[in-house]
């Protein structure tokens, strides 16, 4: 299966304005949106659609909190997969609520993105790997989780 990614252009970061979206009592203060181009090909028929999913790593200047029961703050978007293959760029983004971030700017921070395939037949999302124990969500060699760093 071919999946050719190159680490340098995979992901793009962009700090997002300040918003004023609310997320139950907590307010969005930025966001920081990750552009995946997506090469995949020789999917298994059972797969229905793909997605990227990316964050931030907590840290030191970066302190999640959430309420109970609360969703993982990350948008992302999904492509189809048509006759066994996703040739597209995801998005993926990633909500820092207020509070969140202490001393942050001019620090570095980590994130990591991950692929996911949605098997139709198990109606459930799962990563990729060469060893997978549903032959849907098997990919050789395994795509590898990106990660990297950017300043605040």
């Amino acid at each position: 299966m071919r999946f050719p990614i190159i680490p340098a252009t995979l992901v793009a970061l962009a700090l997002g304005a300040p918003s004023a979206l609310a997320a139950q009592t907590m307010t969005v203060e930025t966001s920081v949106t990750f552009l995946v181009p997506v090469n995949l090909t020789q999917l298994s028929p059972d797969l229905e659609r793909v997605r990227a999913i990316c964050g931030v790593l907590p840290s030191a200047v970066m302190t999640p909190t959430l309420p109970a029961n609360a969703p993982l703050p990350v948008l992302m978007t999904e492509a189809p997969v048509v006759s066994g293959q996703v040739i597209t760029t995801l998005r993926s983004e990633f909500l820092v609520f207020s509070g969140w971030l202490q001393n942050a700017v001019g620090q570095g921070a980590t994130y990591v993105c991950d692929l996911q395939g949605f098997s139709k037949s198990l109606q459930r999302w799962s990563n990729f790997s060469d060893t997978a124990a549903d032959p849907a969500f098997r990919l050789k060699p395994t795509p590898p989780t990106l990660q990297g760093t950017f300043v605040w």
